[in-house]
């Protein structure tokens, strides 16, 4: 029986340590990007969306900012601006980054939604709204 508590310290345990990685949207939106971009959660990783009209830049880092190689990377864009829908191919452009061209506006309206599948691993997604909200100044390097 005594076995019981020490199971449940451990598995409450694990439990904060796995939530203490895991941020809110509204968390990576108080934090500054290291590109100046908005960032959001995508399973293992962290998504920085850079975006200006035509062109979307993307930088792949883990949740401890490690930057994660996008070579072999199979990634797509969907930009919606009110209703319409502009499908956008992201390629390898860099150590970290995707980068995609196409005929579209960033407004208010303005919704991107990124899907990313690194090489060997699953499948993740991430929506970006609000993109002309500023956002924190990035860090001096």
């Amino acid at each position: 029986m005594t076995a019981l508590p020490t199971v449940l310290l451990l598995a409450a345990c694990l439990a904060a340590s796995s939530a203490g990685w895991a941020h809110t949207d509204e968390q990576l939106d108080a934090m500054s990007a290291p590109h100046g971009g908005k960032v959001r959660g995508a399973g293992p990783y962290h998504l920085e969306l850079v975006a200006s009209p035509g062109t979307l830049t993307v930088y792949v880092t883990d949740h401890r900012w490690t930057e994660q190689a996008t070579r072999g990377a199979d990634a797509r864009a969907t930009v919606r601006s009110g209703t319409e829908l502009v499908p956008i191919s992201l390629k390898p452009a860099g150590k970290n980054r995707l980068e995609g061209h196409g005929q579209f506006a960033i407004g208010a309206d303005t919704t991107v939604v990124v899907f990313v599948r690194i090489r060997g691993h699953d499948a993740q997604s991430a929506r970006f709204t609000h993109l002309l909200t500023p956002q924190p100044a990035p860090a001096p390097h």
